[in-house]
């Protein structure tokens, strides 16, 4: 199954002001989801965002909450995401069958999302670079169960090169600058 971006959803999970100072990896964490936002841009993808209990772990960082319109910043309470009514009204209204989740913390909130996504009939994958936790064996835990719940596991520079497709694009300069120098 290849990533297409037509029909495709990149979900960036609680990537919090209070949380980020403790996980592991945070900076590449966050350079690539960057990466991620303006490759979306750039190829007409869908992009949303979540922030859990923010009032307790506060906003989304800033360097990717200036990437985001305000529409694309969902709060939710459930660990999962795809519980949450206002997300699923927002997949319902883009109509995205591919969702890819990123962020943190990779064994709870991303995990969680991730394998309800999957089991509501989703194409879902998993960004790992762009996904971390506090320690790395509950990351590389979070990582091996999506794997084994049909999870598609992929990178940041897999997921930029899938949605081109092909070098003659247009756009093809714009993402593969990203893809070398991280942040524009």
């Amino acid at each position: 199954m290849m990533m297409n971006r037509e029909n495709g959803l990149l979900v960036i999970i609680d990537v919090q002001e209070k949380l980020a100072a403790s996980i592991l990896d945070i900076e590449p964490l966050v350079a690539n989801v960057a990466r991620l936002i303006d490759g979306a841009r750039s190829l007409d993808v869908a992009v949303c965002a979540t922030e859990h209990c923010p009032t307790s772990i506060g906003p989304t960082l800033a360097l990717l909450a200036e990437r985001l319109h305000d529409d694309e910043i969902l709060e939710k309470v459930h660990f999962s995401a795809a519980l949450e009514e206002n997300f699923q009204a927002h997949v319902k209204r883009l109509a995205s069958r591919q969702i890819l989740v990123c962020g943190t913390e990779a064994h709870v909130c991303v995990l969680q999302s991730a394998l309800t996504l999957q089991a509501q009939g989703f194409e879902t994958f998993l960004i790992t670079d762009a996904s971390s936790s506090r320690h790395a064996s509950d990351r590389d835990a979070a990582f091996l169960r999506a794997s084994q719940a049909g999870v598609q596991l992929v990178t940041t520079e897999m997921v930029l090169f899938e949605w081109m497709k092909r070098a003659d694009i247009p756009e093809f300069r714009q993402v593969l600058a990203l893809v070398k120098s991280g942040l524009s």
